[in-house]
C-alpha cells in the first residue's frame, strides 16, 4: 500500500502544476499516461494486497505527504533556475538529515547497528540511490519538467518486483507482466504528450 501511495507522486505533481502559478500544464496524452501508471502501479500490487495485509487510515495519510512534498518541491525547484542544482540539492538534503537526524534520537534513540554489512547498505542507499539520483533530477529538473521527473516514481514498484524474482526468489505472476506492462505503456504516453507539446510550440 506504502508503494501505491508514494507511486501516486505524478499524479499529485499533476494537479498540484494546475494551481501553480507558471507551472506545468498537462495535454489530453499526459493525463492517460498519469492514469495509465496508477492503474500499473494497483495492478503490481493486488497480489501483494489479496494476500490479506493491513493498513491504517492514519498511516495511510501520513505517507500521502511524501508525493504532495515532491510535487511542490518539483515546481519550486523548476522556477529557481539561477541556483545550481548541485547547490539546491545540498541544501535540501542538509535540512532533511537535521529534521530526521533530531527525530529520530528523540523518538528511538542511538541507532544500534549490529554488522558491518548494514554500514555498507546505508551508504548505498543514502549516497548512491538517493544523494546521487537527486542531483541528476534537480539537474534535468529545469528542461524535463515536473510531471517527466515525478514520473520516475513509477519505476520504484516495477523495479523491486524484478529485482525481488531475480534474487529473493519471490514469484511473478501474469498480473505482475501485465502491471509492469501498463505502467510502461504510461510512461510512453507521458513522454508523447511532453513532445506533442514542445512540437505545437515549435510551430507557433
Amino acid at each position: 500500500m506504502t508503494g501505491i501511495v508514494n507511486a501516486l507522486t505524478p499524479a499529485v505533481t499533476v494537479a498540484v502544476s494546475q494551481f501553480w502559478p507558471g507551472g506545468e500544464r498537462v495535454n489530453s496524452l499526459k493525463i492517460t499516461g498519469v492514469i495509465a501508471g496508477i492503474i500499473g502501479i494497483v495492478v503490481l500490487m493486488i497480489p501483494e494486497l489479496g494476500n490479506g495485509g493491513q493498513t491504517e487510515i492514519r498511516g495511510i495519510l501520513i505517507v500521502l505527504l511524501a508525493p504532495f512534498g515532491f510535487a511542490v518541491s518539483f515546481n519550486l525547484v523548476r522556477k529557481v533556475s539561477e541556483v545550481e542544482s548541485i547547490v539546491m540539492a545540498t541544501w535540501a538534503f542538509t535540512a532533511g538529515a537535521v529534521v530526521v537526524g533530531v527525530s529520530m534520537l528523540a523518538l528511538e534513540g542511538v541507532p544500534v547497528v549490529p554488522r558491518a554489512q548494514v554500514w555498507w547498505q546505508i551508504v548505498i542507499v543514502g549516497v548512491l540511490l538517493t544523494a546521487v539520483t537527486y542531483q541528476v533530477g534537480f539537474a534535468i529538473l529545469p528542461r524535463a519538467g515536473a510531471l517527466k521527473v515525478a514520473s520516475i516514481t513509477y519505476i520504484a514498484p516495477v523495479s523491486a518486483i524484478i529485482l525481488g524474482a531475480a534474487f529473493l526468489g519471490e514469484q511473478l505472476t501474469k498480473l505482475h507482466f501485465t502491471g509492469i506492462l501498463v505502467v510502461f505503456l504510461g510512461l510512453v504516453l507521458i513522454d508523447r504528450g511532453r513532445l506533442l507539446e514542445r512540437a505545437k510550440q515549435t510551430k507557433e
